[in-house]
């Protein structure tokens, strides 16, 4: 947010005061969890030798208290952030050791400046303390802390060290981290006097982020100093985030089990949960990285602007499929918001008063999260068990991330009860890792989203089960719909090839043997795909199987069965040719608007009246022909001559005429490579008058 801490982040965490968008003590560091366990382990090992040396301040003389005597401190690190020497603006001249700043205010830098009554608004400030060194002293270090401002350091006017530029130069704010520099100490066999000056700059845009007054500052030999840094480091870094790297090896496994779940059911909404996760990886892990190696704030506050909205995205997203959602349009308005509230954060760049930019935040970001709630309690209310147990975790966590909002607003508006309102912050426990009530909140908010995985998870194994019964009992009507590939009948022999578009489709072909010698052949197709197509297919075929035996002419059938189908609820209605072949070879054909079959390549003329199922009592004509001795009938299905390549070129009607003389096998397989959009049935019927004579 873009008040002095980002107030929220997707899943209910907010982000500390530490440069223009840092995390809160709450925020999951999400990393890998070898590395946390690794870390832990480390945390084990360093912490009861972080502090092996005590540091201690010294007592300022009375004569000068920001002069400090590191022989009587007699300590080998010695705390010097005590009283200094300050003075806001910029002048070269306040770096060299003689110039006199007896005029100077005396500051003690640890504690806060503002309620040591000092408010200077200058972007530069100068502070000057001077240090007795021991005489034999071998060198000396500095420890600076965690500076939310660019500086330099002097010792008797000569730079050694520093973080950021500083004007005139091009100055851009940093991040701040703990440094140590080598203080330039010649070794003398007397005891030396030295001035430290240190000169700040803070960027006039990031003001509200930029803390007055920092941590311990100490001074110590290197031998001593190097490696009481390194344990610093490791005791600073694990112990303040050692519940974040607990949640890491907690939540590491949800985010691999969620990816895991996307391969096995392909359910976009587990790749979403789990690009919310890598987002909140990615910003941390900016986080970290600008804060060590002192990255610019505004490239810092970028990038994590852009992980924040990835992340809202992808739980806007997550919702949506959640709630099986087909008109998303408020979980897309939440969104919007949501994105908005991210960029709202460089408004404290463009200088608008912090209450100002607090209330936009809080406003965009409650209303995104008070219409994704609501959208999840309506879907509870209609059945939806899911949305049920996502309500948990996203109500506790609209409750805590929007009072803590509300606190920083209070604060910066000037009203010090709201810090009351900052429960995140509320410590718990120190030991055996310090936690509060914000990581408390983290783990159940985990945990209600983890029992959402699980839920979906055995509802869709559910789901699939029932699905592939159902599909068994479809492929099981599809068989009834075409019989076995090849069959002989006298003189006839019929191969048959059917590929359909799903898992079951709505072609269907019956070859019916009389009992005089004749054989019926019916190709049909019924409008669509799919199952429900299978389904009115198997209502036609067993219609058909009832009529065989009535002796009725093709068109007859093809009456009744139209009757048959214009009193179906379903209302689909069917394309369909039917031929019958006696045994001295006389074939007759009535068509009711499917494609006409082939006989030795040529397409054959037929009566095509209207498809079965649309008007009752329309009557279907037929034509009679005697097949010669030797011929090749093709029917096929409309799924042949509609193939569509990659370029949306259609298979047509001259392709399917070359082809018609091949195999039924070949021609469906040439037109499915074609690219088949639509159930694909051919059937060759091969006529051979000699073997009808012979038998």
């Amino acid at each position: 947010m873009p008040s002095q801490e980002k107030r929220e982040s997707s899943k209910g965490k907010t982000l500390p005061r530490e440069g223009v968008l840092t995390l809160q003590a709450g925020l999951a560091v999400r990393q890998w969890s070898i590395t946390s366990l690794l870390l832990l382990l480390n945390l084990l090992w360093f912490m009861p030798n972080a502090h092996a040396i005590e540091p201690r301040p010294v007592t300022p003389h009375t004569s000068d208290p920001s002069l400090i005597d590191l022989k009587e401190a007699r300590q080998a690190l010695t705390v010097v952030s005590t009283q200094w020497r300050f003075h806001p603006g910029n002048d070269p001249q306040w770096a060299k050791p003689d110039y006199d700043d007896s005029g100077w205010k005396l500051l003690k830098v640890s504690e806060d400046w503002d309620a040591q009554g000092y408010h200077e608004e200058q972007d530069q400030a100068w502070f000057r303390f001077t240090i007795l060194i021991p005489a034999q002293t071998p060198g000396l270090v500095i420890q600076m802390p965690k500076i939310t401002k660019n500086y330099r350091l002097y010792a008797n006017g000569q730079e050694f060290g520093g973080m950021g530029d500083l004007p005139p130069a091009p100055a851009h704010s940093t991040e701040g981290a703990t440094r140590i520099f080598t203080i330039p100490v010649t070794p003398s066999q007397q005891s030396q006097r030295m001035t430290v000056a240190l000169r700040l700059w803070q960027s006039p845009k990031f003001k509200w982020a930029q803390r007055d007054g920092f941590g311990e500052v100490q001074i110590g030999e290197p031998g001593v100093m190097l490696p009481e840094f390194e344990r610093f480091k490791a005791f600073d870094i694990l112990n303040k985030r050692a519940m974040d790297y607990t949640m890491t090896v907690f939540e590491t496994p949800i985010l691999a089990a969620a990816l895991f779940l996307f391969i096995l059911t392909r359910k976009k909404l587990y790749l979403w949960f789990a690009a919310d996760m890598v987002m909140s990886i990615a910003d941390v892990a900016v986080l970290i990285l600008a804060s060590h190696f002192g990255w610019r704030s505004d490239m810092t506050l970028i990038l994590q602007i852009l992980c924040d909205i990835g992340s809202q995205v992808a739980i806007g997203m997550f919702i949506i499929g959640l709630l099986e959602l087909r008109k998303p349009r408020w979980i897309v308005l939440s969104i919007c918001l949501a994105c908005l509230a991210e960029l709202s954060t460089l408004l404290v760049a463009w200088r608008m008063p912090m209450p100002w930019a607090d209330g936009i935040y809080l406003f965009l970001i409650s209303s995104c999260e008070a219409i994704q709630i609501w959208q999840v309690f309506k879907a509870w209310r209609k059945g939806l068990a899911q949305a049920g147990i996502y309500l948990i975790p996203i109500a506790l966590n609209f409750l805590t991330v929007n009072a803590g909002n509300l606190g920083f607003l209070f604060l910066d508006a000037g009203v010090p009860s709201g810090r009351y309102l900052i429960l995140h912050n509320v410590v718990l426990f120190e030991a055996p890792l310090p936690a509060t009530l914000g990581d408390l909140t983290s783990i159940l908010i985990t945990l209600g989203y983890f029992t959402v995985l699980v839920y979906l998870f055995s509802r869709i194994s559910r789901e699939e089960q029932r699905l592939s019964a159902a599909l068994r009992a479809a492929h099981e009507i599809q068989s009834s719909l075409v019989p076995a590939r090849q069959a002989k009948h006298g003189g006839l022999q019929t191969d048959i090839a059917y590929l359909a578009a799903e898992e079951v489709g709505g072609d269907f072909c019956q070859i019916l043997p009389r009992a005089n010698g004749s054989v019926v052949i019916v190709v049909g197709d019924v409008a669509g795909k799919g199952l429900k197509a299978a389904m009115v297919g198997s209502i036609a075929v067993g219609a058909l199987r009832s009529m065989t035996d009535d002796q009725g002419t093709p068109s007859t059938l093809l009456r009744r069965l139209n009757e048959i189908m214009v009193r179906n609820d379903e209302r689909v209605f069917i394309t369909c040719l039917c031929l019958e072949i006696a045994p001295d070879g006389t074939m007759t054909i009535a068509n009711a608007g499917h494609l006409s079959p082939y006989l030795n390549g040529a397409e054959m003329e037929c009566d095509s009246g209207l498809p079965l199922g649309l008007i009752s009592g329309f009557p279907y004509g037929e034509r009679t022909s005697m097949l010669p001795a030797q011929a090749r009938l093709t029917l096929i299905s409309d799924g042949v001559v509609e193939a569509r390549s990659k370029t949306g070129e259609l298979f047509g009607f001259d392709r399917t005429q070359g082809i018609s003389r091949q195999e039924a096998g070949q021609i469906a397989s040439v037109a499915q490579k074609f690219g088949q959009e639509d159930d694909i049935t051919v059937v060759t019927l091969d006529w051979t008058a000699s073997l009808t004579t012979a038998v």
